[in-house]
């Protein structure tokens, strides 16, 4: 991850701040920026994204293929 503002960083506080939340992360593809993400978080929120993002990547396959055989919404 590199140091310093992510292309989207303005974004990245708007939530932040809209939600009141400790940290936030932002995901974009293809955008106006072209794609790319920013994130805010503390060293404690850090520290546990790695995880939170494994166990939301290993249920995205679920989400695009449920075993009904249709695609989510």
């Amino acid at each position: 991850m590199a140091d310093g503002p992510g292309k989207y960083d303005d974004f990245c506080t708007f939530l932040r701040e809209e939600a009141d939340a400790d940290g936030v992360v932002v995901i974009v593809f293809r955008g106006r920026r072209g794609t790319g993400m920013s994130c805010q978080a503390s060293a404690e929120i850090m520290a546990v994204l790695p995880n939170l993002l494994r166990t939301i990547a290993d249920e995205i396959p679920n989400a695009v293929h449920p075993m009904s055989g249709e695609e989510s919404n």
